[in-house]
């Protein structure tokens, strides 16, 4: 569901907000499945990725839960690894960071 959203943010640039709740009634219900997958499929920098980010960061609801998470992912990235998993060499620190801003 997450991919889905971010691929209709990334079709349609006039969005505005009409996934917002539906975005953060995911998180809300499953915080680290939509997290995740926004680290995993999200390019850092992509526009969609960046307004699905700030929605979710916008929320006490979500804002908190989300943080905790970005925290244990990057508490538990191995030191000698920088770059995601899935072989683009995307910096995961940048990802991290730049979810939070």
């Amino acid at each position: 569901m997450v991919r889905y959203i971010h691929k209709w943010l990334t079709a349609n640039e006039s969005a505005g907000h009409r996934l917002d709740k539906a975005l953060l009634e995911l998180t809300r219900e499953y915080p680290c499945d939509v997290l995740m997958t926004l680290l995993r499929w999200a390019p850092s920098g992509d526009r969609a990725a960046t307004a699905m980010w700030g929605v979710i960061m916008s929320s006490t609801g979500t804002a908190e839960p989300a943080l905790q998470i970005l925290l244990n992912v990057l508490n538990a990235w191995p030191v000698d690894s920088v770059y995601t998993s899935d072989g683009d060499s995307t910096g995961v620190f940048a990802l991290a960071v730049s979810s939070c801003n």
